[in-house]
């Protein structure tokens, strides 16, 4: 009996032994997964747009271990400046075998070809847009770059036997493109309507309306937003004026301005890259004591406007604005008695019968009367049709500048209505 318990204990020392000297062989699986762009992603997006980013999940090397009997998911995400996730595309392909097909690995939201997931830039973007604090657009990686970023993130899940999530993830970042309208040099035309004809002419008088034309121009290489209209203004100074920006409209002698593009259901809702689009701002008013240096200033999308910049731009200051300076010429009026308007009694009268007179005055010249201009309108009575030293004054009308011909435009009348004893 005690030969067998000496026997039996020998036995489970010896086994216990093994359990603890032999070695114990384990051959664990694990799996490492990885994301990366296909070809290098765009440095900068236009505004309103639709761009491509290729990018894909793959097993880092040959050692990592197929995803069978669960779903990984991939996620590319487009993210603001401020960290708001504004779109997003995912897929779980099925199984993940090592290598994986592109059908799988490769991200595709489209029906062409070639896998891709197409994002557009949302037009309310631009208002996060701005040349930071330098005031210069630039490129990420340019000496002082502060401009805000846009950012392209791509994950994927990590399955149950991942071994290295650090690679699980993998981002650009980018800038955006804007449009940017310019007022182009020497593109304004100032020409004044003639009072008379109703012509353009180049001779601006006082009193004049001032017509101002030119075009407006997409340096940019974005379009403007499809019917997003935006104000085109000319400001109209007394002097010479100077200045980065658009001159306060409280210091103009007068304002006239028109929305552009026109809302007449023919023309484009939008300014393309490189085109132009015209304008006529007519009616701009020079008072009628101009004199000497007047200065217009044309503005396009002017921010100092209570509704502010409608379109976001790569240089909203610059080269938004053009001033043109010039010389206000010196008219004469001249009255003249307008041979057709005489009117009143006709027959055969005696002394001191009441005979009613009347006929109009007509200011011919190119600018309104002054204080200082003088004419007199003398009724003759007369034996002949030719006016001499030997008439009879019936009456006298004093139309000058201080009297009945004050302010008396170009092209406008007086009326002379009486009873004459």
């Amino acid at each position: 009996m005690e030969s067998a318990l000496m026997i039996k204990k020998m036995f489970k020392n010896i086994f216990c032994a093994l359990l603890i000297f032999s070695p114990i062989c384990i051959f664990g699986q694990s799996t490492d997964l990885s994301v990366r762009f296909i070809g290098a992603p765009p440095p900068q997006v236009g505004i309103g747009e639709a761009f491509a980013i290729q990018a894909e999940a793959f097993h880092v090397d040959v050692n990592s271990s197929p995803v069978v009997n669960e779903a990984i998911t991939i996620t590319l995400e487009l993210i603001d400046p401020n960290g708001i996730v504004i779109a997003t595309h995912a897929q779980s392909p099925g199984a993940f075998p090592n290598p994986a097909p592109a059908a799988s690995a490769q991200l595709d939201n489209d029906a062409t070809n070639t896998n891709q997931v197409i994002l557009q830039m949302p037009w309310t973007e631009g208002t996060k847009w701005n040349t930071g604090l330098n005031g210069v657009p630039q490129l990420i990686g340019d000496a002082g770059f502060d401009d805000p970023v846009w950012t392209v993130t791509v994950r994927v899940s990590s399955p149950s036997l991942e071994s290295n999530i650090a690679n699980n993830f993998i981002s650009h970042s980018f800038t955006l493109r804007v449009p940017d309208l310019e007022v182009p040099a020497d593109s304004v035309t100032l020409q004044a309507i003639d009072p008379i004809t109703g012509d353009l002419t180049n001779n601006i008088l006082p009193n004049s309306q001032i017509q101002v034309s030119g075009s407006i121009t997409n340096i940019g290489t974005v379009m403007t937003q499809p019917g997003a209209r935006f104000t085109v203004d000319a400001r109209l100074f007394e002097g010479t004026v100077t200045s980065n920006g658009p001159v306060s409209i409280s210091l103009s002698v007068d304002r006239e301005s028109v929305i552009l593009p026109p809302s007449d259901g023919s023309s484009p809702t939008s300014v393309l890259p490189g085109a132009s689009i015209n304008y006529v701002i007519p009616n701009l008013k020079l008072p009628a004591d101009a004199v000497g240096t007047y200065t217009v200033q044309v503005n396009v999308d002017p921010a100092d406007l209570a509704t502010g910049q409608v379109i976001q731009e790569m240089d909203g200051i610059n080269n938004n604005h053009l001033l043109t300076t010039f010389t206000v010429g010196q008219g004469t009026p001249n009255l003249e008695v307008n041979p057709n308007s005489f009117d009143g009694d006709i027959g055969i009268f005696r002394g001191l019968d009441p005979i009613r007179l009347a006929f109009s005055i007509r200011n011919t010249g190119n600018v309104s009367m002054d204080a200082t201009d003088a004419f007199t309108a003398r009724v003759a009575l007369s034996k002949n049709d030719t006016f001499s030293n030997d008439d009879f004054i019936l009456r006298e009308f004093d139309l000058g500048g201080n009297a009945l011909g004050a302010n008396l435009r170009s092209n406008e009348t007086i009326r002379l209505d009486w009873v004459q004893q």
